[in-house]
């Protein structure tokens, strides 16, 4: 798939992590990649790389909010595509993904 990742998606994205999590997990990056699923269906891949030492700040019921909230705010964008999120802790990004910058 070659759509793009805008400037407003990133921004979007960020957005609703901020609004479910707040001061609670900080977030150093985020990888952003359209793809599909085994069935066909359009995804959008979502890898929060946040701070080690936040951790606690990811509850369950955040997270559980986040999809609905993710989803709701992509389709008033027009983007169909649903999301497939996990958290990446800073240095396993680094290690294993060989990223020295975030992206």
């Amino acid at each position: 798939m070659t759509k793009e990742i805008s400037k407003e998606l990133r921004k979007l994205v960020e957005d609703v992590y901020k609004e479910c999590y707040g001061d609670h997990v900080i977030f150093n990056d985020f990888f952003l990649k359209f793809d599909y699923d085994e069935y066909g269906g359009e995804i959008l891949v979502v890898k929060a790389i946040f701070e080690g030492s936040t951790q606690k700040g990811l509850r369950v019921d955040s997270a559980r909010g986040l999809i609905r909230h993710l989803r709701n705010r992509l389709e008033e964008a027009g983007i169909d595509a649903f999301p497939i999120t996990s958290f990446v802790e800073t240095s396993e990004w680094k290690e294993v993904y060989g990223m020295g910058s975030y992206l």
